[in-house]
């Protein structure tokens, strides 16, 4: 589970699935954004005026492989994160609307983790704190600027990039059982932070994680339109390990786009998906401080501007596999058969939307076959492709993430 961080996330206990399991999907989701394989973030000044919008540096989940641990085995976790201040600021050019602060250029985004806190006290985050201060108080500022600068006595709880690998302990069940029948479980912490900038340790800063987000040029620490700190909560289960969700396809308008690599227009000529044509654009994607090959040109469908209704509307599906829903033992009643677990989906991105999220599976009443999006373009073209993400999640810490993009022309240039 992904958390960003906030006051009231600071004030409350990381539940124990068992009793996340009774809760409704709503209760996951803390200021705005989604809590995707238990994940939170805390921004400094946290004020989300659209929160379907990434409108500056957000991170929307973070991916586990597996989604839950293993005794003596490693997770892989990476940040589905963007950066949406460049697209906004040249949505607001196009749109003619005046931006005092300036137009945001695109800037790479530094990424570290601080990790290796497993069952902490009370199974909560804030136990991990110290452990957090004495991993800051160790490390060089400014921070290594790749992994192989890391000293092999800090590889296991420091990390810098997109990625990273937590090794859950052979002993994290050991003294794990509950005063109930329930399965025992383990619960591991990893500590993120993202910036549009330099990161720097701060062991001695008030917040809950000791690192600080700091402009290249001027040295001025930068708040939360450009820094996001946060957590990614991973259980491991006794006997039992939990899959994502498994997305079989992200159909639009009910038809599949192929994946066709393009140089020009012209290369898109007779690419079409549903009764859209395409065009060749590039996906828009962080700049990371760490080196990452760019998406490569390729056919996007294509869509004109709507000004005024009546305006065609697109259905977005991330669709979830038959057999994707799988059974939760942490909230089975003793004796008796474990129930299904819940899931939802949450969008985000540019553009105009028929909703912002949607119940999948719920115990009660089973699948909902109504979860798609329904997406309207904007009325204003820009040269860059308007992403649009779903974050499907289930509440044992399971994640997967659709994402479409879209050209926007003006309907008489279509």
């Amino acid at each position: 589970m992904t958390q960003l961080f906030s006051r009231s996330t600071l004030r409350r206990q990381v539940r124990p699935p068992a009793r996340a399991a009774r809760l409704s999907f709503g209760w996951l989701l803390l200021g705005g954004l989604p809590l995707s394989n238990l994940v939170a973030c805390f921004p400094s000044n946290p004020s989300f005026d659209n929160a379907q919008q990434p409108r500056g540096v957000r991170v929307l989940a973070a991916l586990s492989e597996p989604a839950s641990g293993v005794p003596g085995g490693d997770l892989e976790l990476r940040l589905e994160a963007f950066d949406g201040a460049p697209l906004l600021a040249e949505l607001r050019r196009a749109a003619g609307v005046s931006d005092e602060a300036g137009p945001a250029a695109p800037a790479p985004l530094s990424v570290a983790w601080l990790g290796g806190c497993h069952n902490p006290p009370g199974d909560s985050q804030s136990g991990c704190y110290p452990l957090l201060r004495q991993i800051a108080a160790s490390l060089p500022d400014p921070l290594p600027e790749a992994n192989a600068d890391i000293p092999s006595a800090q590889a296991a709880f420091f990390g810098i990039g997109n990625h990273f690998s937590v090794h859950v302990p052979e002993t994290i069940l050991d003294g794990r059982q509950l005063q109930t029948r329930a399965a025992p479980f383990g619960v591991s912490f990893s500590f993120f932070a993202v910036c549009r900038g330099v990161l720097r340790p701060a062991p001695d800063a008030s917040g809950a994680l000791p690192l600080t987000c700091h402009d290249r040029e001027t040295g001025e620490q930068l708040g939360s339109e450009a820094f996001v700190p946060g957590f990614v909560t991973s259980y491991t289960y006794a006997h039992a390990l939990n899959g994502s969700p498994g997305l079989v396809g992200t159909p639009i308008d009910g038809a599949e786009l192929a994946e066709t690599p393009c140089e020009s227009d012209a290369d898109c000529a007779g690419v079409s998906v549903a009764e859209l044509e395409t065009a060749c654009a590039r996906p828009l994607a962080p700049d990371f401080s760490l080196p990452v090959e760019p998406p490569p040109l390729r056919c996007l469908p294509l869509v004109p501007t709507c000004a005024a209704p009546p305006c065609a509307s697109h259905e977005l599906l991330p669709q979830l596999g038959a057999t994707s829903v799988e059974s939760d033992p942490s909230a089975a009643p003793p004796g008796g058969v474990a129930p299904q677990e819940i899931v939802w989906v949450r969008y985000f991105g540019f553009g105009r939307f028929s909703r912002d999220q949607a119940l999948i599976n719920d115990r009660a009443s089973g699948l909902n076959p109504d979860y798609a999006l329904r997406w309207t373009a904007p009325p204003i073209a820009v040269d860059s492709p308007l992403p649009v993400w779903a974050v499907v999640q289930d509440n044992r810490g399971g994640s997967a993430v659709a994402r479409w993009d879209f050209v926007v022309r003006d309907g008489s240039g279509q």
